[in-house]
């Protein structure tokens, strides 16, 4: 899972920078839309994250899964990332923003809801792949839009969108801590927080701009060098300690403590 979360990232930044628009700044009405819907965008975006890793545990009770079958579900995801990653440039160029952000909005909404689905293996696996690279493509999907209207407004946002990353994630892991208190089963939880996911995503893609592609635009993956390459590098270790802590802390958390509700607490 640390593959999705380098899409998605995100960076710490005051509350208000975080809710405040642009000072100084006359924008109308349409682009402070957009800048509500991006942050709509991002909030999703980290509750979605977020349930994956409350409900580790739960997947690996539902599929009797050992720690390396497990693993290789979590590879799974990673795989799909990285195949999304690859293309996204390209596809985000050719189809513009809001078109890739509904589209792989809907999909990410379905594997999150079809998790639990069945108790075969293989689904498991292919729906990882696809969580994986659903997740990333609407990552690089909204960034670019961000990265685009904070050109516009000519002031620094893009900390404040993902401070939003942040806060969906807090928010959807507090309350997956207190569902089951409440005798919600972990389906249920499921399929509600994609339904509402999905809610939010195609109302948000109705206020971000067109940013309409052309088939000549978009590149598909090239690699870093110089400083650049550097800067990947770091990423990418502080990534796998991340990634390893945030899938597998809560397993050793249900082990130590055995009460599911303290374990999901924690994690939030």
């Amino acid at each position: 899972m640390s593959s999705v979360s380098s899409s998605v990232t995100p960076s710490v930044s005051s509350s208000s920078t975080l809710l405040r628009p642009p000072t100084g700044i006359s924008m109308p009405q349409p682009l402070r839309a957009t800048l509500w819907a991006l942050r709509t965008q991002f909030f999703v975006s980290g509750g979605l994250f977020a349930i994956w890793g409350v409900h580790v545990p739960t997947v690996k009770a539902h599929y009797g899964l050992g720690e390396q079958s497990l693993a290789l579900a979590m590879l799974a995801s990673g795989g799909g990332s990285l195949l999304a990653l690859m293309h996204a440039g390209r596809v985000v160029g050719r189809w513009g923003s809001r078109r890739v952000a509904a589209v792989m909005g809907l999909l990410l909404c379905l594997t999150v809801a079809g998790l639990l689905v069945t108790q075969a293996y293989a689904a498991l696996l292919l729906n990882m792949v696809l969580f994986g690279g659903t997740a990333s493509m609407f990552a690089v999907a909204i960034n670019a839009e961000a990265s685009h209207i904070e050109g516009r407004v000519a002031r620094p946002l893009m900390s404040g969108f993902h401070g939003m990353f942040s806060l969906g994630g807090l928010v959807s892991a507090g309350i997956g801590s207190l569902l089951p208190g409440w005798g919600v089963a972990a389906q249920t939880h499921l399929l509600l927080a994609a339904v509402t996911a999905l809610a939010l995503i195609w109302a948000a893609c109705a206020a971000m701009q067109p940013m309409e592609g052309r088939s000549g635009e978009g590149h598909g993956l090239s690699l870093p060098r110089g400083p650049l390459a550097l800067i990947g590098l770091l990423a990418a270790v502080g990534l796998v300690a991340e990634g390893s802590l945030y899938d597998w802390s809560v397993l050793f958390l249900s082990k130590r403590s055995m009460n599911r509700v303290l374990e999901l607490r924690a994690v939030s």
